[in-house]
């Protein structure tokens, strides 16, 4: 290779090493008899490592020069944080490692938190319910994490230059992001974390995808009901923000002893109090009135600040 060559056409996507590309004096390797460490020709270890020599500066400046033309300016209306955080108010945090160790997972990856959703009573229940511990109550804060699941699907460099021939890796994305029919699709919906412990209920052990021979890729279908499939690239998912707000014939059995917290419209203190000032004075008076009698809105006060485990009991 002649030292004034174009690196990204040397390099355009991840590669091992080649000696015969760098023209650089590396070496690596355990130094025999306190000499200095192998050189690079014929070097096992140089191979065995991932290298980053295709993400150069000037990779990254064509790089970032063929994206340009598809960015946008950002919008003149979000002038601060907190109108950005009014207005989109879902917060996506994804972390990408490189990971040199047996395994591809890492528990601290693919993490997603959810902040201010705008649920109704309903979906807001069900939602924390579904969660379990994952939602903090001190802060309102909702963090999905999916440490296994396929989450996002990650277009690298090899598959854009699997897919365009000979294309350097800035032209690739070009033609991926024109619309190229072989290009790769990416799963859109970030809403999809399976991992919630007894949601859905499938007759599966919640182990599953530590069993040998059972893929971690599995997604479930709100449409179908409970189930696992592979899950693949193009397939759409169920939005989890849509699930919540349906209201499926199991929760229609949902009794007083299951409330997540004491209701007092239609607990039964309100029957009991409507039944027993009915067979008084107040007889002939319309329930509405009875509600709002300060006796009673008293009694709903003392009701309500009882403090209650989980489930609505004292």
């Amino acid at each position: 290779m002649l030292p004034d060559q174009d690196w990204c056409n040397v390099y355009p996507t991840a590669a091992p090493f080649k000696p015969s590309a760098v023209p650089l004096p590396v070496r690596m390797g355990y130094p025999v008899k306190r000499g200095v460490p192998p050189e690079k020709t014929g070097n096992l270890e140089l191979v065995k490592i991932p290298n980053f020599l295709h993400l150069m500066p000037v990779a990254i400046r064509n790089h970032c020069a063929a994206l340009k033309e598809f960015c946008t300016q950002w919008p003149s209306a979000l002038s601060s944080d907190e109108l950005s955080e009014k207005h989109f108010p879902i917060e996506f945090q994804t972390v990408d490692y490189v990971s040199a160790g047996p395994s591809l997972r890492n528990p601290k990856a693919r993490v997603v938190k959810l902040s201010s959703l705008n649920l109704d009573d309903h979906s807001r229940k069900k939602f924390i319910k579904l969660a379990g511990s994952r939602y903090n109550a001190a802060n309102d804060t909702l963090t999905l994490r999916s440490d296994r699941i396929l989450q996002r699907v990650e277009t690298n460099t090899n598959q854009l230059q699997r897919i365009n021939g000979r294309l350097s890796l800035a032209q690739a994305t070009i033609e991926r992001l024109k619309g190229n029919k072989k290009a790769i699709k990416t799963a859109e919906n970030h809403f999809y974390v399976p991992d919630l412990e007894q949601v859905p209920e499938i007759d599966v052990p919640y182990s599953l995808p530590d069993l040998l021979g059972v893929a971690d890729d599995l997604m479930y279908s709100a449409d179908l009901g409970p189930g696992i499939a592979p899950n693949a690239p193009g397939v759409p998912i169920p939005d989890l923000y849509k699930y919540i707000q349906k209201t499926e014939a199991w929760e229609s059995e949902k009794e007083e002893s299951d409330m997540e917290e004491f209701t007092w419209e239609g607990s039964r203190s309100e029957k009991s109090a409507l039944e027993t000032l009915l067979r008084g004075r107040f007889s002939s008076t319309p329930q509405e009135q009875i509600l709002q009698n300060p006796t009673v809105q008293q009694y709903r006060s003392a009701e309500l600040a009882q403090p209650r485990r989980a489930g609505g009991e004292y």
